[in-house]
């Protein structure tokens, strides 16, 4: 299956370059937002999955079933609003500061996942004192796309490379940390923790 990621980011240093020469600490910070969007599959499967009915006052009936539990959907990260501190190797007349220029940025970030779920059972049997249950063919259970909103932590580590005045080609990791939470169907809830890695390379205008 096709899955993709991308996104755009806007924002910029605490100190102008005509300012350089004469800024001791603002050259080396910044701040930018950033969004982005990342498709999401998810899928285990497991051979010995605990199994327990009740009925009223009757059960429990405890069985063994081989379960599979997959999900998809995307996820979008709008905004990640990042601090970030660089730092400016090989410095030239054009760009005083560096041309290569490596940076890391930390900051807050709020996710909106949306995610379909499907749950598989197979066959199988649950026994108990005053219950038992046969299930002779397979279930499967499909729920709706469901979105969660959640706050999220947002890393990145790159490295920006001057190659005109004016623009640069940046390469850079960047990882997410969120934990949303889905109903899925009926009492079957959905509980991913989501550390999503990725490196990226694109371009960036100066202005």
């Amino acid at each position: 299956s096709l899955s993709g990621v991308g996104g755009l980011k806007f924002g910029g240093w605490f100190c102008k370059k005509t300012s350089l020469e004469s800024s001791k600490i603002g050259k080396y910070f910044g701040c930018y937002l950033d969004v982005s969007y990342d498709s999401l599959r998810y899928h285990v499967q497991k051979n010995n999955t605990p199994i327990t009915y009740t009925e009223g006052d009757l059960g429990p009936a405890e069985g063994i079933s081989y379960t599979k539990f997959s999900a998809k959907g995307f996820s979008l990260v709008a905004p990640a609003c990042l601090a970030a501190v660089r730092f400016g190797v090989c410095p030239s007349e054009k760009n005083p500061f560096g041309m290569i220029q490596p940076y890391v940025a930390l900051g807050p970030a709020f996710f909106i996942v949306r995610q379909k779920g499907t749950l598989s059972v197979d066959a199988h049997s649950a026994d108990g004192t005053n219950l038992s249950v046969l299930l002779l063919t397979d279930k499967k259970m499909v729920s709706k796309r469901k979105t969660a909103f959640t706050a999220a932590l947002a890393v990145d580590a790159g490295i920006r490379w001057m190659v005109l005045e004016n623009f640069s080609v940046d390469t850079f990791f960047k990882y997410r940390f969120a934990k949303p939470s889905f109903h899925i169907h009926n009492e079957m809830n959905f509980h991913p923790t989501l550390h999503l890695y990725s490196v990226h390379l694109g371009g960036a205008y100066h202005f």
